[in-house]
């Protein structure tokens, strides 16, 4: 598992950030639709998202699970990192100097 990066914050950022730009992408195409046909852009953003997390995150955590699962440093990992949404960790605000803390 990597601790570095955009992946000290969450455990999945790839997955996060495809759901977020396709979120986007319907967000801007939003204005071109009038009426009921609003939900026509915001369909995809929706499905991509159920996709994702229902098959993609739930199957690749399974398999960290079983091969990484039990190890003391991976079991502290997924407890202080967000699975999917960027959080800062309890750690990043402890390492943070005393000023950006108050």
């Amino acid at each position: 598992w990597i601790e570095h990066g955009l992946w000290r914050y969450s455990r999945h950022p790839n997955y996060f950030g495809e759901m977020i730009l396709w979120l986007g992408i319907g967000l801007t195409t939003l204005s071109s639709f009038e009426g009921s046909a609003v939900v026509v852009p915001l369909v995809t953003p929706l499905w991509v998202s159920l996709f994702i997390f229902f098959t993609s995150l739930l199957l690749l955590e399974k398999r960290m699970d079983s091969r990484f699962g039990g190890q003391r440093t991976y079991e502290q990992y997924k407890r202080q990192t967000s699975v999917l949404v960027l959080w800062p960790t309890m750690t990043t605000f402890a390492s943070a100097p005393t000023d950006m803390r108050e």
